[in-house]
């Protein structure tokens, strides 16, 4: 019984034995093999990010190649990421001073940029807008949401972008004061008319319209009320077509009332 106790003791030894150096063969094999899988993954996400960091600078070099600035939001409360020649609209050292909207471009235009900013921000909405800076130069900016973030880019322009920027300026600056001029018009108590080429009334003020009796200005327009009598009209008429100003004093019936004008009229290209 010893004898076989013993044998039993050593062949459970050796099954022992050979059980561990077949487990450790198959963990070394599995190890190298993973081990293998693991380089060629590592040497994948080398190639991966060697390729990315070129994507970066080749996008980067691309982006300086010409005049821009372009900001970047990665989330609705994280700092902004701002690369280009900030110069391009303001002398500050502090990048962060584009974002000061009110800095370099007129109130309304910095107000506008600043609604759009926080559009683009908070709900992804896309925006393009013509602007001119405060030291004159044309600059187009572009806000549009891109892989879930954020970006402006304000891009300086020339030819004919620059010469459609300018003439936006313009545009708005003269409707600002078509605005100011008919606002100014419209609160002044004496009757203000304009005709087109061919004597047709196209506006009226609200005093004019009071003075014929007419519901508004659109109703006296519409109808074609005249303030004056013939007579006033045929000699106003008459100096517009020698190309000279109308000056005189003239009747016309108010409410039901004669009344003396001092009459003012005076040609235009487009009427009178």
């Amino acid at each position: 019984e010893t004898a076989a106790t013993i044998n039993a003791l050593e062949i459970a030894g050796i099954a022992f034995g050979v059980g561990l150096f077949i487990f450790a063969i198959t963990a070394a094999i599995l190890y190298l093999r993973l081990r293998a899988r693991t380089s060629a993954l590592d040497a994948s996400l080398n190639d991966d990010i060697i390729a990315l960091r070129a994507e970066r600078d080749r996008v980067n070099t691309m982006l300086l190649a010409e005049p821009q600035i372009v900001v970047t939001w990665g989330t609705t409360d994280g700092e902004p990421d701002i690369l280009g020649d900030t110069t391009l609209i303001t002398s500050a050292e502090l990048p962060q001073r584009v974002l000061a909207f009110g800095s370099w471009l007129e109130p309304d235009k910095a107000q506008a940029m600043e609604r759009a900013a926080d559009a683009l921000r908070a709900n992804g909405e896309p925006f393009s807008m013509a602007l001119m800076t405060l030291s004159g130069r044309a600059i187009d900016a572009e806000g549009r949401a891109i892989g879930g973030c954020a970006v402006l880019r304000l891009r300086d322009v020339s030819g004919f972008k620059r010469e459609l920027a300018e003439l936006n300026a313009r545009h708005e600056k003269l409707m600002s004061n078509v605005e100011s001029l008919r606002t100014l018009v419209e609160t002044v108590p004496a009757p203000v008319w304009v005709r087109d080429i061919d004597g047709t009334l196209i506006y009226a003020n609200q005093a004019y319209a009071n003075a014929v009796e007419a519901k508004d200005a659109a109703d006296a327009m519409g109808r074609g009320i005249e303030l004056l009598d013939r007579a006033g009209r045929e000699q106003a008429r008459a100096a517009r077509a020698a190309g000279k100003i109308y000056a005189s004093r003239t009747p016309a019936i108010v409410a039901g009332n004669r009344r003396i004008f001092d009459v003012l009229d005076v040609p235009t290209r487009s009427g009178s």
